[in-house]
């Protein structure tokens, strides 16, 4: 029989990735009491598996202070680059679970781990809570901020703010090891190629075919040394909502990887490249519409939260009303689905970090205050962050 048990929390946020942690963090830097939901029994998402942090807009205190725990467990690869803070800097996957773990135990987090939000508890229009489900626990949780950190909008989806049979595309993930970059690009020159790839050097990618008639995948090369993260579509739908349906997608998704090995390692070159010990992931994505919306510099309006470099080097801005949903007053989100919210593809780590803390410091501040997020001034946000756009750059000079 499953237990239940009641929690009461300031502010719960769903999704133990980077941006849910740092949205978590965040919150109870600021002062509220705050719950980190986790579905598996790791922290940090795709993430573990390597990262890239490129250029940031702007290095918060947490930022550096996870950075700082990085450094001491020595998971920052290109170190010379930070101090001063010159980002990128590449991060291995190990060690970073140690990391968000140590800083969720450093400003009081509380974190269940296998637990998944259920459904979000709404009165007369507010959230007051949600359910969670663990392997033998069920928690009846009161709280009057929710931040949906989940990528594939659970929580969202099941408000009903987004319908709940929305399409959501299967990729899987993999890590690869002995995977020769020079090689695949001399072999498909068409292919869409960053500087660097070839070379090996970390965070750059390729996108295109591994073999004649496969899939178009996108290769990231690791932190670690002759690994690289392969991720290619799937080919199914599934709806993250349904347990089955998910199991079908993460079966479909094993298939597919066995296959692609298979007939990889036929390749001439390739005979020698292997699975990582890292089983295939997969991953649930919603296709957003249009492109991203970044103001320029002389027009940024005054709602803006948060703000991120995006891939091409242009700013990324993040406003208020991206972050905190309109109804129901109290569900936030941060990471991929602000992203969604800006109409926007563009999601890296430091957006994703950027938007989690900005999530997280409004949350706490409209728990405190018994009000909606969006009653929150956003210039408030930036003050606790320590924010400063480029207009107010340019004024204080």
């Amino acid at each position: 029989m499953i237990e239940q048990k009641n929690l009461q929390y300031d502010v719960v946020s769903a999704g133990g990735g980077l941006s849910g942690v740092f949205a978590a963090a965040a919150a109870a830097r600021t002062g509220a009491k705050t719950l980190l939901l986790e579905r598996t029994g790791m922290l940090g998402g795709m993430a573990v598996q390597g990262i890239i942090l490129r250029e940031v807009y702007h290095q918060t205190e947490l930022l550096d202070k996870f950075l700082s725990i990085l450094k001491d467990l020595g998971g920052l690869y290109n170190l010379p680059a930070y101090p001063p803070g010159l980002l990128p800097v590449a991060i291995n996957g190990e060690t970073l679970k140690l990391a968000l773990f140590r800083i969720c135990r450093e400003n009081s987090v509380d974190v269940l781990l296998y637990s998944e939000a259920c459904s979000l508890d709404q009165h007369k229009g507010k959230v007051s809570g949600l359910r969670a489900l663990a392997k033998n626990m069920f928690f009846q949780i009161e709280a009057p901020v929710v931040i949906d950190a989940t990528g594939t909008g659970d929580l969202v989806r099941r408000s009903g703010v987004w319908h709940t049979e929305s399409s959501l595309y299967a990729y899987a993930a993999v890590i690869l090891t002995g995977m020769n970059p020079a090689l695949l690009c001399h072999r498909w020159k068409q292919a869409f190629v960053q500087d660097g790839f070839a070379a090996g050097q970390p965070g750059a990618q390729y996108c295109g075919p591994l073999y004649a008639g496969s899939p178009v995948c996108t290769v990231t090369i690791c932190t670690e040394p002759r690994r690289c993260l392969v991720e290619f579509p799937v080919k199914c739908q599934a709806d993250s909502l349904n347990p089955l349906s998910r199991t079908q997608a993460i079966a479909e998704a094993h298939l597919k990887c066995f296959k692609l090995m298979e007939t990889l390692n036929r390749a001439p070159g390739f005979e020698q490249v292997r699975l990582s010990s890292l089983p295939p992931q997969l991953i649930l994505r919603q296709t957003p519409p249009g492109k991203a919306l970044l103001p320029e510099a002389s027009n940024i309006p005054e709602n803006i939260a948060a703000a991120a470099i995006g891939e091409t080097g242009a700013v990324q801005y993040f406003s208020l009303e991206d972050l905190a949903l309109s109804q129901p007053g109290g569900l936030m989100v941060c990471g991929r689905l602000a992203a969604i919210y800006t109409h926007t593809n563009e999601m890296n780590t430091g957006a994703a970090l950027a938007t989690g803390e900005a999530a997280g410091v409004c949350g706490a501040l409209a728990a405190q205050k018994g009000c909606h997020p969006r009653e929150i001034n956003a210039s408030q946000i930036r003050e606790t962050l320590e924010l400063t756009l480029t207009e107010e750059k340019e004024e204080k000079k």
